[in-house]
């Protein structure tokens, strides 16, 4: 595992998708978003807020490996909550995460 690995756990509209888009514009990941209506909100808002990222990437384009090849040096996923319900559905319950915190 890279040595570079954080997550954000917080309530909704706590700030987690901004701290994702200072942490594109400052490393130039992308963020991954669930949907294409998420991708372009995510960007306007960057663009709102003065911080100049990479469009994001979609959940489509994840399941499809269109990022392989490209040279996109990280990926941030916003809401993972909303991608392992597009992959799992209902019966997901839980998920554990490891941090490299000690």
């Amino acid at each position: 595992m890279s040595s570079f690995w954080t997550a954000l756990c917080r309530r909704r509209q706590d700030g987690k998708t901004v701290d994702l888009i200072k942490l594109s514009a400052k490393t130039g990941y992308y963020i991954a978003c669930s949907s294409r209506k998420e991708a372009e909100r995510v960007y306007t808002e960057a663009n709102r807020l003065g911080f100049k990222i990479p469009f994001p990437l979609t959940f489509a384009n994840l399941q499809a490996k269109q990022y392989l090849g490209t040279g996109i040096p990280g990926i941030l996923l916003d809401n993972a909550d909303l991608f392992l319900q597009r992959l799992y559905g209902e019966i997901l319950k839980g998920i554990s995460v490891t941090t490299t915190e000690k």
